[in-house]
């Protein structure tokens, strides 16, 4: 299958700013990886750096109290402003870009004809500017799709990845650091800024065992120097702590090999808001409302522990297999070691039934051990969940 979207970003970019926060470079399947070293458990109650190796027998509640930031190198912006931003996106995207809030922050997709996701994040407005965040090897891509729907309307697509940077901070002290760089820690699905072009901080719900979480969003020119703040109070972090708390909010991210694998219903989109089923059409809406109002749907996502090593994480996109079936029951969307090092946490997508009964496997054999949803699945209702 040809992809819409071919994967690519600025690697230079991103090397430099992963190296202005001390940390090492790693591709991956995720995107580009800001890591750290690993800090031995004895020093501290947790790791500070990849949350494999923080102490198994730390309690949820410690590991919440800890504060962490990591470098998200993995996401990217795509900017749109002028005139015509607001309807240029409102006729683009899954979600109501027109009855979003100025300081609301929104999940949004873009999806093709068929209805499938090409790529998903977070939007919001930043004074005049619409900013998406999406996978980082996807904003380009993205951008140019979009420009080529723009025609007459008066609206600008940017790349904006090279030009913020996305810091991830958890754990309670994370919101006196945010205040001490002049920004109030917004409540989940908001947004706050410092104001004069300063950091724009984003709320997300909180997460057990990692605790409340929080996006800032800072100018590329001043990462240095808010990373030096930051880290002089909170404990520098792997990309892989913050794609971690993604999995057990049950927030699925789209990512280059799984771009176009899942209509939004399967990764549970519409169940987190991102979906609004009164607004007008974009692409693949017809789709994504017929399942709604007269489908069932046969897959949805669940998140899971698997054991193994950081290593041994399955990709985003690999099979996930039931014993004796002949075709694959599911597909990996994320994978991330467990914030209280037992093993990984691994969000998937798969048959409902499949999963609900626990025999899902990973290829090489491992069990996954279903856990608890941060959320509802409508998994027996015949009805539709309630519309935005």
């Amino acid at each position: 299958m040809t992809s819409i979207l071919t994967p690519s970003y600025d690697e230079s970019a991103v090397r430099d700013a992963i190296a202005q926060c001390g940390a090492s470079f790693r591709d991956d399947p995720h995107g580009p990886q800001a890591e750290f070293p690993t800090q031995p458990a004895g020093d501290s109650p947790v790791a500070a750096g990849d949350p494999s190796t923080a102490a198994g027998d730390a309690p949820a509640t410690a590991l919440a109290g800890v504060g962490r930031v990591a470098l998200l190198a993995d996401w990217g912006l795509v900017s749109v402003s002028g005139a015509d931003a607001v309807s240029f996106l409102q006729g683009q995207t899954t979600n109501d870009v027109a009855a979003q809030a100025a300081d609301e922050v929104r999940w949004n997709g873009y999806c093709t004809p068929k209805g499938r996701l090409l790529a998903a994040g977070p939007l919001w407005r930043d004074g005049e500017a619409l900013r998406f965040a999406v996978s980082r090897p996807l904003a380009e891509p993205l951008r140019k799709r979009l420009s080529m729907f723009v025609l007459r309307a008066k609206a600008k697509v940017e790349d904006a990845s090279n030009a913020f940077a996305i810091l991830g901070l958890t754990g309670e002290p994370a919101a006196d650091a945010l205040r001490e760089l002049g920004v109030e820690p917004p409540a989940p699905m908001r947004c706050a800024s410092a104001g004069d072009g300063g950091p724009l901080a984003i709320g997300f719900p909180a997460v057990g065992g990692i605790g409340p979480r929080w996006w800032l969003v800072v100018a590329s020119n001043t990462l240095g120097e808010t990373w030096r703040r930051l880290a002089a109070r909170l404990a520098p972090a792997s990309s892989s702590w913050w794609r971690a708390g993604e999995i057990l909010a049950g927030e699925p991210r789209i990512v280059p090999a799984t771009s176009e694998s899942f209509v939004p219903q399967s990764v549970n989109w519409e169940l987190i808001g991102g979906v609004s089923f009164r607004k007008g059409c974009y692409p693949g809406q017809e789709v994504v409302a017929r399942m709604h109002y007269r489908g069932k749907p046969k897959r949805r996502s669940f998140v899971s522990r698997l054991a193994g090593e950081p290593g041994s994480a399955p990709a985003p996109g690999a099979d996930l297999l039931v014993e004796g079936a002949a075709e694959p029951a599911g597909m990996v969307v994320a994978s991330a070691p467990a914030p209280d090092g037992a093993g990984l946490v691994v969000l998937h997508e798969a048959l409902i039934d499949e999963a609900r009964q626990g025999r899902l496997r990973a290829a090489d054999g491992r069990a996954l051990e279903p856990l608890p949803m941060p959320y509802p699945l409508p998994l027996e209702a015949d009805a539709p969940a309630a519309a935005q």
